[in-house]
């Protein structure tokens, strides 16, 4: 139930004829509860990125989120909410809300607020296999933005085995128990074997 996770990052920043680059590195916690609730902890900058100029050294801030999500109607809409909190640097904490919505398990309805900015962003994403594209609509401080997105997933094998009732027993009310499955690899699967083991 709990998942650690890191970035290495290298960065190279050029400004008006003046080059400097440096690396870095970021940490993230993510614990998962009953009921489909989750927290997760991440340290931006864990190890910051420094650039030595020829007069003066830039360092990236070390920032902190905690967030929590939940999970309801069988994971088809999350609801998230999180704090940041720059440690290094003096700064008011901020705090975002967001919700995302999937239907008929390949399309995908975003949206969100920065409750400290003012700001919000709505979104669409569709999926399909290991693809996925998203585009986002946001305002900022600059004005309106849009951003675009593909990714393709590599590896694993992801697997999801949903009982309809959840609770279900030989001796239940219900007789008759629905296993969904849901899987995503490269190869086709041609015989299933499921095994009940315990309570």
């Amino acid at each position: 139930n709990m998942a650690v996770g890191g970035t290495f990052k290298y960065s190279d920043q050029r400004i008006a004829g003046t080059s400097a680059s440096g690396w870095g590195v970021d940490m993230g916690f993510l614990s998962q509860f009953p009921h489909g609730l989750s927290a997760g902890l991440r340290i931006q900058n864990l190890i910051p990125t420094k650039f030595k100029y020829e007069t003066a050294i830039d360092q990236f801030p070390r920032i902190a989120t905690l967030g929590f999500a939940a999970r309801a109607f069988s994971d088809k809409l999350v609801l998230t909410w999180d704090i940041e909190k720059a440690i290094d640097v003096q700064q008011t904490p901020k705090f975002r809300l967001g919700a995302e919505g999937t239907f008929f398990e390949v399309a995908k309805l975003r949206a969100g607020i920065d409750l400290s900015r003012k700001e919000f962003s709505i979104g669409l994403g569709y999926l399909w296999g290991r693809s996925a594209v998203d585009l986002s609509f946001g305002s900022s401080q600059l004005g309106f933005s849009e951003r675009i997105g593909a990714s393709y997933s590599f590896g694993g094998y992801p697997l999801t085995l949903k009982p309809t009732p959840k609770v279900f027993s030989p001796m239940g009310v219900q007789k008759k128990t629905t296993l969904r499955i849901n899987i995503n690899h490269t190869r086709p699967i041609h015989e299933w074997v499921v095994q009940i083991k315990n309570q």
